[in-house]
């Protein structure tokens, strides 16, 4: 997969593998906690996950189109990963395991309804 980007200078961010590419928008950067706190993405990346973070992404073709806000914050000192969606991004779930879980989520509550 490859990714194209000039951040921070343009705070769009896209990926491009055969078949198939997405984007999406750094919307806040967030910040690290202290190392006690701090948690990882799973190997064999284990990036460092911050807290208040938001990304936009848009999906999909024409009328069957997405568009949601993904949001990162710590609680308890984990991070608890969050889709926002909807006109105004008034609905939400949310997962404290991954951000895959989230999303997976998400999938279940408006894609397969």
């Amino acid at each position: 997969m490859e990714e194209i980007h000039n951040y921070p200078f343009n705070l769009v961010i896209k990926f491009k593998q055969p078949g198939r590419s997405f984007s999406y928008k750094v919307i806040k950067e967030g910040t690290y906690p202290n190392k006690e706190s701090l948690a990882y993405t799973l190997p064999p990346n284990k990036y460092r996950i911050p807290d208040d973070y938001i990304i936009e992404t848009t999906w999909g073709r024409s009328t069957n189109q997405y568009t949601v806000q993904c949001f990162i914050n710590y609680n308890d000192n984990k991070p608890v990963f969050q889709v926002w969606y909807g006109k105004c991004f008034e609905y939400r779930v949310s997962s404290v395991k991954t951000a895959t879980d989230a999303a997976n989520l998400f999938h279940k509550v408006c894609i397969l309804k």
